[in-house]
């Protein structure tokens, strides 16, 4: 599962960012599937990340935040 924060305030969105249990953020973007942001869910949704080379590092649940807008 994937979220999107809206706000020109970027601390705010970082703080609320790392409060989500989600496998990606996307500050001020809507959410978009690419191959080179690792995919993958939390909890019930899975656990870890598949392509990108955070592949590597299946055994962690590591969140990516995408900043746009810039």
């Amino acid at each position: 599962m994937n979220a999107s924060v809206f706000t020109k305030n970027l601390e705010k969105a970082y703080r609320k960012a790392a409060k989500l249990e989600v496998g990606s953020v996307f500050i001020n973007e809507a959410v978009a599937t690419d191959p080179s942001i690792p995919g993958g869910g939390v909890k019930d949704s899975g656990y870890g990340r598949e392509c990108y080379k955070d592949g590597l590092y299946e055994t962690f649940n590591r969140k990516t935040i995408i900043v746009g807008g810039n």
